[in-house]
């Protein structure tokens, strides 16, 4: 699979894969999960006085993000790395 690094700041990336018509971003799994950390405990009782489609979204957006570094995660385990992060 070829990827050109199109640039690169600290933990981030803007790749190309070959195969894509569009960049994507990369993030290092520490970072994201870092970000992961601060969604994670957020609840809808949290976002009282949110509208309920605005809550509705913050909410899936956690959810999204729990399913991405779910599937960093058995990617990992099945590669016999550990995670960045505890």
């Amino acid at each position: 699979m070829e990827v050109e690094v199109l640039h690169r700041s600290g933990n981030l990336a803007v790749i190309q894969f070959a195969s894509r018509n569009f960049p994507g971003i990369f993030a290092q799994g520490d970072t994201m999960s870092t970000i992961r950390d601060l969604l994670k405990p957020l609840e809808a009782q949290d976002l009282v006085g949110v509208d309920e489609l605005t809550a509705d979204r913050i909410l899936e957006a956690r959810d999204r993000l729990n399913e991405l570094m779910a599937y960093y995660e058995e990617v990992l385990a099945a590669r016999g790395i550990s995670k960045p992060y505890l």
